[in-house]
């Protein structure tokens, strides 16, 4: 592994806070779920009591690959209303 990668879970968390801290300067309210087993990333709160909820995909590599159809195989599953891919290049590290 290079210096400048970061671990797999690591990296996910930090695209989580990345897309959660954007949402939070937008004044959009937003929390980040936690656990190891969780099915969604981000919960967005709506004034008319409905949840929004987002799925953040973040990768050091231009080629992003995500295991939707392994996650959500049926219509009855909670599915993401949205999807966030975040690029973290390693420049910026």
């Amino acid at each position: 592994m290079k210096q400048s990668q970061i671990e797999k879970n690591f990296l996910g968390i930090a695209g989580e806070y990345v897309v959660c801290a954007e949402l939070l300067k937008r004044k959009v309210p937003a929390t980040i779920t936690y656990g190891n087993q969780k099915a969604i990333d981000i919960i967005v709160i709506c004034k008319d009591k409905k949840n929004l909820n987002i799925e953040v995909k973040t990768s050091m590599s231009k080629r992003i690959v995500t295991g939707f159809f392994q996650k959500y195989t049926s219509p009855e599953a909670l599915h993401p209303d949205f999807w966030v891919i975040v690029y973290i290049d390693e420049k910026t590290l």
